[in-house]
């Protein structure tokens, strides 16, 4: 379809002998212009006019109208821009339906000719730019013999717009009211927090200082009680240390030896024998079994710890008679054999 694109603000010059086709418009972008609807719409077909309507100070109420044309071109606007994500916005789009609509053409004392769109219960959806061309001519005019009320036309006009977009404004004001009725009790009750927050801190700061206080009377009561303990168990503190130096001394005078693996014919004397040559063996015991035969390991009690480790070095793993014997320190500890 080829549509001659023109100004949002133009018209065809035979717009009047059109049966055009109004489009209602919701939920616009605040930021939509009627330059920026003319532009969409073009797309779709041939737009007469195009309008971003607002209330009586100015401001933008999110709604339009477009008038296309033909009824196939609106239609086709429909189909295509219906729901329509525009500027971030969906787009609601319905084809308004005048009943006893006449269109006119109207002579005007500038002599030029505008077209003229009677208004029924639906005049609240009209365009701006049919009040501008009211505004422009005289408040009535007369065509034969009928006269035509222009001033009364276009006040009813203004009202009808006005109570329309009032209506949304009180809507949205009622709206605005509870959400701020709904903020006001919201920050009430997060006072009534803070302020039960700010006692409950102010209660542990006092119980903990108070701790702090009993916490450093009872360390100072323990460390001077630390501080007896300590005087009364120094002498026999020193005394134990002594005794225990004393043993540990003679323990180590000795070292007792653990041999496993030992031939069934080796006695005490012949191990003995051997274990010397690692150093004097104090003492030497081959446990037997009720009828007298060896268990097979010694108990061996050998001078010095030096002698002790040379004969586990010497002879662990030391074969006797073919068989290797296990030399280590006894685990009993040191008991005397």
């Amino acid at each position: 379809m080829n549509s001659q694109k023109h100004s949002a603000t133009e018209e065809p010059q035979n717009a009047a002998n059109t049966e055009n086709a109004t489009l209602d418009l919701k939920n616009l972008s605040p930021l939509a212009t009627k330059q920026d609807l003319f532009d969409l719409f073009q797309t779709a077909g041939r737009v007469v006019r195009a309008f971003v309507a607002s209330d009586n100070k100015g401001r933008l109420v999110r709604k339009g109208t477009v008038v296309m044309q033909t009824l196939v071109e609106a239609e086709n606007a429909i189909a295509r821009y219906n729901g329509f994500v525009w500027m971030d916005y969906h787009i609601d789009i319905k084809l308004r339906v005048n009943s006893g609509t006449s269109t006119s053409t109207l002579p005007f004392s500038s002599g030029s000719s505008s077209t003229i769109y009677s208004t029924t219960s639906s005049a609240s959806s009209a365009t701006s730019s049919s009040i501008e061309l009211f505004e422009k001519n005289m408040n009535s005019v007369s065509v034969g013999t009928q006269t035509f009320d222009f001033e009364g036309v276009r006040t009813k006009f203004q009202e009808t717009l006005d109570d329309y977009h009032i209506q949304d404004l009180m809507d949205e004001l009622r709206t605005e009211k509870i959400r701020s009725k709904s903020l006001e009790e919201e920050l009430e009750k997060s006072r009534i927090r803070i302020e039960e927050t700010v006692d409950a801190l102010r209660a542990c700061e006092e119980r903990f200082e108070k701790a702090e206080n009993e916490v450093a009377v009872r360390a100072q009561e323990i460390v001077s009680r630390l501080n007896e303990t300590a005087r009364i168990l120094s002498i026999k503190e020193s005394h134990r240390i002594k005794h225990e130096f004393k043993s540990t001394t003679d323990k180590l005078q000795s070292c007792h030896l653990y041999v496993g693996g030992l031939p069934k014919s080796m006695n005490s004397q012949q191990l003995l024998t051997l274990l010397s040559k690692a150093g004097e063996v104090q003492n030497c015991l081959i446990p037997g079994s009720d009828q007298g035969r060896s268990l097979g390991f010694a108990l061996v009690k050998i001078k010095g710890w030096d002698a002790g480790l040379l004969a586990i070095e010497i002879f662990n793993k030391f074969k006797v008679n073919g068989k290797e014997i296990d030399v280590h320190f006894d685990a009993t500890g040191g008991v005397d054999y």
